[in-house]
This record gives C-alpha cells, structure tokens and sequence, in this order.
C-alpha cells in the first residue's frame, strides 16, 4: 500500500491514481497532522510525502516517524531540493524525487523500495 501525504488536494488525487492504475492502493492524506490521526498502518507500505504542506513538513513527519522506530520506506517529492532537504532526507533513509517528475520513475521507485520492504 501507498500512503500519500499532500496537501495539495490535485497532486494527491493523481498520484494515488497512478498508483490505482498499477494495481497498488493507495491510502491518501491532506496533512501530516490528518495522517497522524489515522494512524494507518505501515507494516508492508511505502510512503510519500510532500516536503513543504501548511503545518508540519513531510521531513518533520518523517523524522517524528523514524524516531518512533519506523523503518518503512519513504519518498520526499519536491520541487526544491535544497542541499539542506537532501540532507535530513537522506539521514531519515528516504528516496527523494524533484517535481517534476516521470510517473514512470515514480512507479519504479516505489517498487524497488517495496520490493526491499519484503526481502
């Protein structure tokens, strides 16, 4: 399963229709405070999460993951890689991707890490 967290309510309509179209579910979710609510479950998902939403960051909620002992694989999109983003990405064990971005390699992404979840 996917878990999407954006809070841009078209991004996050298509990209859980990408991954409905490659047969993947997809659960999404308009903040990190909405998902932290929902409390999915992340056992066998891969998440997504936008860097820059209204109130807590996609690092933030990484990070706050990751410190509660989560080791599910996770993507950071954004359109503004800064060496600083890169960083705390790559300390939290994520993939980052710059907007925009092939569906195609998004695809891929995710199965490789899904994939990795499993082995």
């Amino acid at each position: 399963m996917i878990l999407v967290v954006e809070d841009d309510a078209a991004t996050r309509d298509s990209l859980c229709l990408l991954f409905e179209c490659e047969g993947i579910e997809c659960r999404d979710f308009a903040s990190a405070e909405a998902f932290l609510a929902a409390d999915p479950p992340l056992d066998g998902s891969c998440l997504i999460f936008d860097v820059h939403m209204t109130g807590m960051t996609g690092l933030e909620l990484l990070e706050r993951l990751r410190a509660g002992g989560a080791r599910t694989p996770a993507i950071i999109i954004t359109g503004q890689p800064s060496p600083a983003i890169l960083k705390r990405a790559e300390a939290a064990g994520a993939a980052v991707l710059e907007k925009p971005f092939h569906s195609g390699m998004l695809i891929d992404r995710v199965r490789t890490l899904l994939d990795g979840a499993v082995a």
